[in-house]
């Protein structure tokens, strides 16, 4: 019986004699190169034929403080008490040599200023609008009514602090701040004159360290703040810092204890309770040597000073700075040479209000000798970062704290 051939080994062999070769399978198709991203590729998860590129690498994280920009973000705390107002007026002044000594700065220096108040709320302090650390965006103009103050001192500064300095009716900035870079340096000066003043209604009971820690608490949220800026803080007051506790306001109300009062029987507490929760002095009374306290309501050394001291401890606010790695200056109640002077009062009617001589006097015009302010920018930014709020002129202080800022920037 004779067996068939299949069919295909049939024409496979006709193929071949003929000289044919067989048919090719079909040739895969190539993938679109052009769709394809460039560079180093990984498979697919589909297999597309293309390569995709690895994720890119996330940015690393910044240490704070960190600087990595030729930027600096500076916060001026303003005193806005009765007696700042010939102050506030020479800070303004000075605010055209702080921003042309950023702007001759090689390379150059991107400056971005912002303004609080040390008005952070007292018992007393009812009828104030305390910015506890609040950018404040509006110029004078548009505050003309905190230039008034009415009562047992009566004091109108609206011309001297405001109108014969700031020619703007108002600002229109988008943020509460100014961005030097933004407009020419001239420009830059009438804004801050006008920006800076903040008028004398605030608290007489003045927190310049607490207003400064909620300012920064704000800063990255508000945006006024950059990551790899230099952040830069200059307090401008002329009394001692009164950043209390809430929990132990008791100590300036009439139902405590008054034992940090300098009048146990007056109707109200004086500014003294603010130098007598913070400070001790020994020595000579011509020359004192005095030093930061903690001290309790009822006058004792605290025991814990985070929780029972009035004022709250210098240390909190030194550890906040140093962790944003910022600098701080002042203009302060140092004397002209920069040196810190304590003394009894010489007139006990001014030791009653303040519980210690002025460290420094210009007329009418006197700065109270500072001791935990002294004490933070020390710790923080080292000797020689204070200047004298009697000064005539600021100008020269400006530019000196701009100086240093500039000197700690990368080239």
């Amino acid at each position: 019986m004779t067996r068939r051939r299949p069919l295909f080994v049939v024409l496979c062999t006709s193929l071949a004699i003929l000289g044919c070769d067989p048919p090719e399978p079909p040739a895969e198709e190539e993938p679109d190169q052009a769709a394809c991203t460039e560079g180093v590729r990984e498979p697919a998860a589909q297999d597309t034929g293309c390569f995709e590129p690895p994720p890119p690498e996330p940015e690393p994280e910044l240490e704070p403080g960190t600087v990595r920009e030729r930027e600096v973000d500076l916060l001026l705390v303003v005193d806005n008490s009765w007696s700042m107002g010939t102050k506030q007026r020479r800070l303004a002044q000075s605010m055209d040599a702080l921003v042309s000594a950023f702007a001759s700065a090689e390379p150059p220096v991107d400056l971005r200023v912002g303004v609080t108040t040390t008005d952070n709320g007292n018992p007393w302090c009812r009828l104030t609008t305390p910015e506890a650390g609040q950018l404040v965006g509006s110029g004078c103009h548009e505050r003309l009514d905190s230039f008034v103050v009415s009562g047992d001192t009566n004091v109108d500064v609206r011309d001297s602090a405001c109108l014969e300095i700031c020619a703007r009716e108002s600002l229109e900035l988008d943020d509460p701040w100014v961005d030097v870079a933004a407009y020419s340096p001239a420009e830059s000066g009438e804004l801050l004159r006008c920006l800076v003043p903040q008028g004398i209604d605030g608290c007489g009971f003045e927190q310049p360290l607490m207003a400064t820690s909620r300012a920064l608490e704000r800063a990255t949220e508000n945006g006024f703040h950059r990551p790899t800026a230099r952040l830069a803080v200059i307090l401008v007051t002329d009394e001692a810092d009164c950043s209390h506790n809430q929990a132990q306001e008791w100590a300036f109300l009439a139902e405590g204890d008054r034992a940090l009062w300098s009048d146990p029987t007056a109707i109200r507490p004086t500014s003294a309770v603010c130098w007598n929760a913070g400070v001790r002095c020994s020595g000579d009374p011509s020359a004192l040597d005095c030093m930061v306290a903690d001290r309790t309501a009822t006058g004792e050394a605290a025991a814990d000073p985070e929780h029972d001291a009035v004022l709250y401890p210098v240390s909190r606010f030194i550890e906040q700075l140093e962790a944003e790695g910022a600098m701080i200056m002042a203009i302060d109640g140092v004397a002209a040479d920069g040196s810190v002077r304590y003394r009894e009062a010489l007139d006990p009617r001014f030791g009653d209000d303040f519980g210690i001589e002025p460290g420094c006097r210009d007329g009418s015009d006197w700065g109270l000798p500072p001791v935990r302010i002294h004490k933070v920018i020390e710790s923080v930014s080292g000797a020689g970062m204070e200047s004298s709020v009697c000064a005539s002129d600021y100008a020269p202080a400006m530019t000196g704290f701009a100086r240093r800022i500039i000197e700690s920037l990368p080239q």
